[in-house]
């Protein structure tokens, strides 16, 4: 007879009860939300101003990841945006600046709905910090200046 496997129960943010997982998932799990402490803004981190992001991505390329998957943000300098998230295809919609806050609008990605978001300037990379109701995800990313080729 095979007996049944100890299950623990883990909780998530404001200790409200995820899911019930096998201790050895619970160790993984773990240690990948431990590495997301990385996707929030530090002391060493600097906010940038709306017209610094404003210089900052138009006509330049944002490199990052969603849903481990890789994303391309490129940024027109007419407001528009498009981008490649793996290998699902393309998308496109519209980028504003008001005050210090980004805010983009795609027509598929992050589920069709305006997300924005405050940019920190980090050691190596861009962190965009989720500011909207919805309160989605971080991103972090690089920037490449210019477009990649097909954009």
């Amino acid at each position: 007879m095979i007996g049944r496997t100890k299950r623990t129960t883990w909780c998530g943010l404001d200790t409200r009860m995820i899911r019930r997982l096998s201790a050895a998932s619970a160790v993984i799990i773990a240690g990948l939300l431990a590495g997301c402490g990385g996707m929030n803004p530090t002391d060493d981190d600097t906010a940038l101003s709306g017209e610094e992001v404003t210089k900052l991505i138009s006509g330049n390329t944002f490199n990052s990841a969603w849903q481990a998957e890789r994303l391309l943000i490129v940024y027109y300098e007419n407001g528009v945006v498009r981008g490649r998230l793996g290998l699902s295809g393309s998308d496109s919609g519209t980028w504003t600046v008001e005050d210090d806050v980004y805010c983009h609008n795609w027509v598929r990605y992050f589920g069709g709905t305006r997300r924005c978001y405050k940019w920190w300037k980090r050691p190596n990379d861009y962190l965009l910090e989720n500011v909207d109701a919805f309160r989605i995800q971080n991103l972090n990313g690089t920037i490449q200046a210019g477009r990649p080729a097909g954009f």
